[in-house]
């Protein structure tokens, strides 16, 4: 019959898994870091005139964005106002309502 391995070796086999698993981390890292130097060569070698007109675009892109952010936020806010003046009318009722139905309190 096989006896379990002894603590000792089920230590060493769990050491060498975590090493060989920060090993390939750090390879990854170093993977990353050396496509980021590429990528940041690459957009410093860019002629000012494309980076400008990325940046350009960027920003119409971005405005045009808002702007319709901004139209819904509105139409939001104003269905919002009407949805309240039309509640104010029916406010006194329901706080009336809300006060004949509560249990008087006894302290």
């Amino acid at each position: 019959m096989d006896s379990p391995p002894p603590v000792d070796q089920l230590l060493a086999r769990a050491v060498d898994e975590q090493l060989a698993e920060q090993r390939s981390w750090r390879q990854a890292m170093e993977g990353l870091a050396e496509r980021l130097t590429r990528l940041e060569e690459v957009v410093a070698a860019l002629p000012a005139e494309v980076a400008a007109a990325v940046e350009a675009a960027v920003r119409t892109g971005v405005a045009a964005e808002l702007e319709v952010v901004g139209a819904e936020l509105r139409r939001q806010v104003n269905d919002l106002g009407r949805l309240i003046v039309n509640d104010l009318g029916r406010l006194p009722k329901i706080i009336r309502d809300a006060a004949q139905g509560a249990a008087p309190r006894t302290d």
